[in-house]
């Protein structure tokens, strides 16, 4: 018999029931299992799946205007109590245990399978989790705690986290004194845990504590603070199951088990059981992995892993599956599924908050496949921040760290809650962009590459720093035949290592040449071969060369030519522009630089955000860290010149973002190559 079989053959003799506000959360199972029921709020997803399962879903109604109805009071509902006299059941499972649901349980007589909401809270709040810890707060960012008003500036950027908060609300950046201040201000005597900040790609788990030890589920990559999903930084708007494989060696990847485990073996030794999860942060620049966050419950992304298991893999064990186990006593090992691919997104409530009805804006969602889930929120009390829109998909939706794959951005396009607008590059060009940022469809941006310091001359495209993805790709796959090096078998870091060493890479003219060359290509016009004039060429058989080597001889300085191009307002800047850097003081000794605008959102018809991609090497990479970049240019005073905006690129801002730095020494100017 299988593992799963015998939770199925359980719950048909003693029922298994599931109390909830959103009925998504129950979904660890699916709804019209035989000896599952549901107890929840009366809503539009609610009364879909009701249709579907009519005896196991008891659905409460309440007033037009009221909010959801909380889980403590479903549980002492009339009709929940009537419900559960009905099948039989002396026991209920919930989202998250507290101490009100606790209470409720013991008014109706019925007992709560979840693990106490003491032990969980202890776990779980950002104070108490670090003495719970012990040795293993070790795994944590350097911390330490403080109440506000024994905090100082000293003059770097750190993050505060209160001891309670919810997927990232109760994290905080302090960039500089006066932020700082206005928290201390607000909550002197607060206690609050100071942590150094790392920047790097968020992971997630879902794990298992069984009778038979931990069972561990599939690692996802966590989509934090994408705009327009959110206005927090730290907010969690989706994950995403494909991407892990493209960024984790398989190192790291024992490392983030080790972490985990310890973890579960910890809980376990509490007497915990059920789900559990962690989040766990990748610094990009030293690659170490730190915990972030313990959630000793069970998560909002478990219900999402358990519906991609059992899809591709019906009849086999689930992570929700083997919680449930857990909760029941039933003896499981594992393993559970394991999921190669797959992605949601998350619509939170925003500062720009306009949708009152954000079904009508779903349905195109749905008619393209996605699945969809609107809570009730944005129509009835809901908050900043609260969820609004779930949307699920089998493929992933991210093609690498804080960047959405073309599907991903299709569902931002269907999904205009916001009154912001996007603009992105055309297909062809945002092809060009994800072919860099990802080559041989790993975590593996294209080095950078300096023509003048490679003293390469009438060299292949490649070996000159001019190719595209493509061809990069195809040279690198030539030079590791000949050296008899299985590139298939190559971590991501090993390949860029590689293409390094023979130098391989991408300059900041070569990358700009081939994107706008595709934002031109799908517009119809002509290519800027056949486009671009080169007022630098001096003689005409220079002039020659230059048309027939066209990428060869065009640099930042014959694209920012007015011959060439256009200078254009910042308020007008849309993908495909060029945002270029001439140091006309010899005193500097820089490279003229080049960045292309991927991606433009607006409010009220004026820019709020510009992002860009660029080749670069800041002081900081090292030999093997420089290469494609993406970075975000935050518009916070409209009336000022673009270099007194808000920069930020590989997480760093301020005099820490070198491509900053670069743009204030030299005459920045946002251009539009001529169209014909």
């Amino acid at each position: 018999m299988d593992e799963s079989s015998r939770l199925f053959a359980y719950i048909t003799k003693k029922p298994l029931v599931y109390v909830c506000r959103d009925i998504e959360r129950a979904f660890i199972l699916p709804p019209d299992t035989e000896g599952y029921f549901i107890v929840t709020n009366d809503t539009p997803d609610g009364r879909a799946i009701k249709e579907k399962a009519v005896e196991n879903v008891l659905l409460i109604k309440r007033s037009e205007n009221e909010n959801l109805i909380s889980t403590d009071k479903l549980i002492e509902h009339p009709q929940t109590k009537k419900f559960l006299k009905k099948i039989g059941a002396n026991s209920i499972t919930v989202f998250k245990n507290d101490s009100q649901i606790e209470k409720s349980a013991r008014n109706v007589g019925v007992k709560i399978l979840n693990p106490s909401a003491d032990m969980a809270q202890k776990i779980e709040d950002k104070i108490s989790q670090v003495k719970w810890l012990g040795e293993s707060a070790r795994f944590l960012p350097k911390h330490e705690i403080r109440t506000l008003k024994d905090i100082k500036w000293d003059g770097k950027p750190f993050i505060i986290q209160f001891n309670h908060s919810y997927a990232g609300e109760g994290t905080h950046l302090i960039e500089n004194e006066r932020i700082l201040n206005q928290f201390s201000e607000k909550f002197p005597n607060r206690e609050i845990r100071k942590a150094k900040i790392i920047h790097g790609p968020v992971f997630t788990s879902n794990h298992a504590v069984t009778s038979n030890g931990v069972v561990h589920g599939n690692i996802s990559y966590q989509i934090t603070g994408l705009s327009p999903f959110t206005d927090n930084p730290f907010a969690t708007v989706g994950n995403d199951f494909g991407l892990p494989k493209m960024i984790l060696s398989k190192e790291q990847i024992s490392k983030y088990r080790e972490i985990a485990k310890e973890i579960g073996d910890k809980l376990s030794k509490e007497g915990y059981k059920g789900l559990f999860g962690i989040d766990i942060i990748m610094e990009e620049k030293s690659c170490k992995l730190y915990l972030l966050e313990i959630n000793s419950r069970q998560t909002t992304n478990a219900t999402f892993e358990s519906g991609l298991q059992e899809h591709n893999n019906p009849g086999k064990l689930t992570i929700g599956q083997a919680h449930l186990m857990a909760l029941l006593d039933i003896p499981v090992a594992g393993p559970v599924v394991e999921i190669r691919n797959g992605g949601q997104l998350v619509q939170r409530i925003t500062k720009s908050w306009q949708e009152k009805n954000p079904r009508l804006r779903t349905r195109k969602l749905e008619e393209k496949g996605f699945r969809v889930f609107v809570t009730p929120y944005g129509s009835s009390g809901g908050k900043s921040g609260q969820e609004v829109v779930r949307i699920q998909n089998s493929d992933s939706l991210v093609v690498s760290h804080a960047k959405l794959n073309s599907t991903g951005r299709e569902i931002a396009e269907l999904l205009p809650i916001n009154d912001v607008s996007v603009e992105r590059l055309p297909k062809e060009a945002t092809e060009i962009v994800d072919g860099y940022m990802s080559l041989f469809g790993k975590r593996c941006p294209c080095p950078y590459f300096n023509n003048t310091k490679g003293g390469v001359r009438a060299s292949l495209k490649v070996s000159g720093g001019k190719g595209l993805p493509e061809e990069i790709e195809e040279e690198v796959g030539i030079l590791m035949l000949r050296a008899h090096i299985d590139k298939e078998k190559m971590e991501a870091e090993d390949i860029r290592k590689f293409m390094i060493d023979h130098k391989i890479g991408v300059d900041c003219s070569g990358l700009s040449y081939n994107i706008l060359n595709a934002v031109r290509k799908s517009r119809r016009e002509k290519s800027l071969r056949r486009s671009l004039s080169y007022p630098y060429a001096k003689t005409p058989w220079r002039k020659i060369i230059a048309r027939f080597r066209s990428i060869e001889n065009t640099n930042v300085k014959t694209l920012a030519h007015d011959a060439n191009s256009v200078q254009i307002k910042m308020q007008e800047v849309r993908p495909g522009d060029m945002i270029t850097m001439i140091y006309e003081d010899k005193a500097v000794r820089e490279y003229d630089h080049l960045l292309v605008v991927t991606e433009v959102e607006r409010h009220d018809n004026e820019p709020i955000r510009i992002r860009y991609v660029n080749s670069v090497a800041w002081p900081s990479d090292g030999i093997y860290g420089h290469g494609v970049s993406e970075g975000v240019i935050h518009i916070e005073k409209p009336g000022e010149d673009i270099t007194k905006q808000r920069w930020v690129e590989k997480g760093k801002e301020g005099e820490e973002n070198y491509t900053l730095r670069k743009a204030k020494e030299a005459k920045v100017e946002v251009r539009r190559v001529n169209r014909c």
